[in-house]
């Protein structure tokens, strides 16, 4: 087993410097809950102690490393030698640890019926995963092939751009996550992480309350709620 891989080792980013958190965009699923929980002060401890018995007794630390994976919600298999199955090590960036979630691509949701005035549009999920994006031609089955062709454009210009829109917003809201505990974890406190990362038009009060409920909700995701973001088939 490998400890240190110099293409992959990150410490952790300067949390007042937005630019250092852009490689976080376009993460799959399971490697954006690997950035939580390998800022996790027990996960990190845990590693090291099983790095430390590892180095001694390679086959007590097997066992060790199965009821860590169990603890932490990752996935392994006793004797399976494959890379990403078992503890990772928080010192890297990637690669991140398989979860015991399943990390399926996206399943996307297709308009079905386009509006009109008498019914409403109606959405429906695909119930197989295609290799790429795409549209339900059933509502224009008996329209000219032009006009098909039109509004499906139509429609899938406008399915990208929302997907992307909203895909930047969720990443916008993980990385000022992951930015709160990188400062709570060089001892910021939550003023001094309010007023660099709030808005400066916020009221002080309602700044740090906003604040104190953020890094609540990011230590949240760090201990445990990590695993629903592996689990989060939005994410490809």
């Amino acid at each position: 087993m490998v400890f240190q891989n110099i293409h992959f080792v990150q410490p952790l980013p300067n949390w007042k410097l937005g630019v250092e958190y852009e490689n976080i965009r376009g993460l799959r699923s399971r490697e954006l809950a690997w950035q939580f929980l390998r800022r996790n002060p027990a996960y990190r401890s845990d590693y090291e102690a099983w790095k430390t018995v590892y180095e001694e007794a390679p086959l007590q630390a097997k066992e060790i490393e199965i009821n860590l994976c169990e603890k932490y919600g990752i996935a392994t298999r006793p004797g399976d030698l494959r890379p990403n199955l078992g503890l990772a090590n928080p010192h890297f960036f990637v690669p991140s640890p398989f979860f015991t979630v399943e990390d399926k691509r996206v399943t996307p949701v297709v308009l079905t019926r386009w509006p009109s005035p008498d019914r409403p549009q109606k959405y429906n999920r695909v119930p197989e995963v295609p290799e790429e994006p795409c549209i339900d031609i059933r509502m224009y089955a008996h329209s000219p092939f032009s006009y098909q062709q039109k509004q499906l454009k139509k429609i899938f210009d406008s399915f990208v751009n929302l997907a992307e829109e909203s895909r930047r917003q969720i990443d916008d809201t993980y990385i000022e996550y992951l930015r709160i505990l990188d400062g709570v974890h060089i001892g910021a406190t939550i003023k001094e992480i309010a007023n660099h990362l709030g808005q400066k038009t916020d009221f002080k009060d309602n700044l740090y309350n906003r604040y104190s409920k953020k890094k609540k909700r990011a230590v949240q995701i760090m201990e445990c709620d990590y695993v629903k973001i592996a689990n989060n088939y939005t994410r490809r």
